[in-house]
This record gives C-alpha cells, structure tokens and sequence, in this order.
C-alpha cells in the first residue's frame, strides 16, 4: 500500500488559515494527518505512491482486461494457469496495455487503473484461478491532484477550528446557536470526481 502522507503542508495550511508563529505546528501537522486520511477514507483510495515497487495479486474475472488498484506504473506481470502459484507466464511489456492509454500525459497525471491484453499480445488473464495474476509496480497516484490539496487544506481548517465548538455547536446567544455540519459541502465538491463507487 502507498505510504500514508499528508496532502498539504505545514506551510501551506498556516498561510491558509494566518498563522506565521511556530507555536502551533505540532498540532497543525496532526491536523494535516487526519484531514489527509479523511480524504482516504471518503474517496475510498490513497493520492501518494508506494516508495518502492511491490507486488499485488488478482484474481481475474474476464481473459481480456483486468481492473486494478491506482498505479503509477508496473515493472513485472506474470501469471499463473494452473494456480500452483508458480507464474510459469512472464508477461512482456508488449502482451499488455495500461488504461486509460494518456493517464501519464494529462495535465494533472493521473494512475492507470486497468490492465488489458494487447492486440497482439502472447499470454491471456487465467479466468477465476485464485490469485492468478501477480502485478509488480509503483501504485497509487504519481502526484497529489490539486483539488485534492484544496479539499486537505479546508478539511485541516474545519478540523483546527472545530476546537472552538467541543458541543458540536457554534455561535452565540445574540445570534443564536446553529449545528457545525459533518462535512463541508465544497470538500464534498472538490472530491466528487475521485470518489470510487462501488456498483454491487
């Protein structure tokens, strides 16, 4: 799994919400943690990449293409027909295509997120054999989008304001109290289209 990071930085969240003392950045870094992972938690995916390439495995439901975790890049394919997990097939890198084909050439670079056989491609993916596909590569995102650097940085200053209201509730007796809401609506916005979905 890509190792957990923080989508800001300490730098950038001070400016953000107008500090320019030190006093606080223990506590800001931890809040840059939790936004970051919120951010995990509510895309349902990771926007670093692993340091190192490591191998994942699939089991593949279809010969022809396989869906797989963000991935920067893969540096080995092999698989497995008979499931001894042997992968007695080593893939070349002309037996497969990564999709979607211009992920690396968009201006925001995004992961590649299938695997598929080429045209003319050698091998095919061993249908329902248990763990049948071994994948080498860098996974997750090769760089933080910036939508989601903004979502981070508006999550950290709800998180870092938050302590103003313990009861869940802000305002005043002049102006009345009202309910801070679980999620900002423009974190939910910025996010949106990097949310996965899972259809069942």
């Amino acid at each position: 799994m890509a190792t957990s990071t923080r989508y800001a930085t300490s730098s950038d969240f001070k400016q953000w919400i107008g500090i320019a003392d030190s006093v606080d950045d223990a506590v800001l870094a931890a809040v840059l943690d939790q936004a970051s992972r919120d951010i995990d938690n509510y895309c349902g995916r990771v926007f670093n990449q692993s340091t190192a390439a490591t191998a994942r495995y699939y089991t593949a439901q279809r010969a022809g293409e396989l869906l797989i975790a963000d991935c920067v890049s893969l540096s080995a394919v092999a698989t497995d027909a008979d499931g001894d997990r042997t992968y007695e097939d080593t893939w070349a890198a002309t037996d497969y295509d990564l999709l979607p084909e211009n992920a690396a050439a968009e201006s925001e670079p995004e992961p590649y997120t299938t695997i598929a056989v080429a045209p003319d491609g050698d091998y095919a993916f061993p249908v329902g054999v248990r763990k049948g596909v071994k994948l080498t590569g860098v996974w997750g995102w090769p760089a933080v989008p910036g939508a989601v650097k903004q979502a981070c940085l508006l999550r950290a200053a709800w998180i870092f304001n938050r302590r103003n209201t313990p009861l869940g509730l802000a305002g005043s007796a002049d102006i009345g109290m009202v309910r801070v809401g679980r999620w900002d609506p423009d974190f939910e916005k910025m996010l949106e289209t990097y949310r996965l979905v899972v259809v069942t």
